[in-house]
């Protein structure tokens, strides 16, 4: 977490204040808005060579765990 803000915080300065809060509004928006479910179909899906098929269900539970797990909170 502190590369990214060492890398993108001149582009949005309340990660910088905020990294964890502002993780938290990211993820809510990747699991409520629809277009994000759309582009994962279109793009990801697409482009992963895998004899078991990917969802976005399960892909997007793995990274909320991960982006929510001890390290990433204990960083702020």
């Amino acid at each position: 977490m502190k590369e990214d803000i060492d890398r993108f915080g001149n582009q949005h300065t309340e990660f910088v204040d905020y990294p964890k809060q502002e993780l938290q509004i990211g993820l809510k928006e990747l699991e409520d808005n629809p277009v994000f479910r759309k582009r994962f179909q279109d793009f990801v899906t697409p482009s992963v060579f895998n004899k078991d098929p990917h969802d976005f269900d399960p892909c997007f539970a793995s990274f909320k765990r991960i982006a929510q797990s001890e390290p990433v909170n204990n960083f702020v």
